[in-house]
């Protein structure tokens, strides 16, 4: 994702991600607001720059879901909160 993505605050706006699971012909989809992902790149990329001192600031973006009971350093969307939630576009 890119720094643009930062500010993107729609809430009829929705991203879907797609895990493609490895030796299977499966896929998990993951329908998240880009209210979400907005706060989550803002905030992980900031982190990520107060890391190291030779980290210099660039237009990429990551984003990632976690998993419940996991442990992290920052608010982290849960992706049991938004697996296959294609309800979100109604």
């Amino acid at each position: 994702m890119g720094d643009k993505h930062e500010a993107i605050n729609d809430p009829t706006l929705f991203y879907c991600f797609v895990s493609i699971l490895q030796n299977t012909h499966s896929f998990d989809f993951y329908i998240v607001p880009s209210a979400v992902v907005a706060k989550f790149i803002q905030e992980s990329h900031k982190y990520w720059l107060s890391g190291k001192d030779t980290r210099s600031d660039s237009k990429m973006r990551s984003f990632m879901l976690g998993k419940k009971g996991g442990e992290y350093k920052l608010d982290m969307p849960l992706a049991e909160d938004y697996k296959g939630k294609w309800d979100f576009l109604k």
